[in-house]
Parts: structure tokens; sequence; C-alpha cells
């Protein structure tokens, strides 16, 4: 596939369910990624939400891991935004 056709499919579906969840007032979202997002020269011990990411260049697995990584920066940097219903903020992923 190419890029423009993996950005579409993952960052603007991840920008779509992020959009409704604010205007439905939606405060939960559980998203689930792929270690290709995280998938650098080193090996992966004990990585969690923290473990961070590597650059573009570095990553072993391509466009699909590109666009992973990218939905899942929108994804955290979503957290902790006002949702329309007044209640409460939207939080991604398991605390």
């Amino acid at each position: 596939m190419s890029h423009r056709t993996y950005f579409f499919v993952v960052n603007s579906g991840v920008q779509n369910i992020l959009d409704c969840c604010i205007s439905e007032g939606v405060t939960s979202l559980v998203y689930t990624s792929s270690e290709s997002a995280v998938i650098g020269y080193s090996n992966i011990l004990n990585g969690d939400e923290t473990f961070p990411y590597p650059e573009p260049g570095e990553l072993l697995v391509g466009e699909y891991a590109n666009t992973k990584q990218i939905a899942e920066r929108m994804l955290l940097k979503s957290d902790g935004t006002n949702t329309n219903s007044g209640k409460s903020c939207l939080r991604d992923g398991c605390e």
C-alpha cells in the first residue's frame, strides 16, 4: 500500500473517532495500536506507553509503522481534551 492509503485509513480514521468522541461527550477511549509504532533498531524490554518512539527513519517496518506512530501521537495529544458534554475530558488508553 502507498503512504497515502495507509495515512488515510489509519490517521483519518483516528481523527474521525476523536472528533466523534469529543462531539458526543465520550470521555474514555481505548485504542489498540501496534508494536510497529515503536519498533526501531533496539530491543524493547518491559515497554509501556512511556517507551520513546524511534525517529521515522529508524523504523524497521516502513509506512504502516509511521502511520501507527502518528495515530498514537494524535491520541496522546488528545488526552485531557474537553468534550462537548461539559462533563469531563477525553482520556485515551488505560491508567
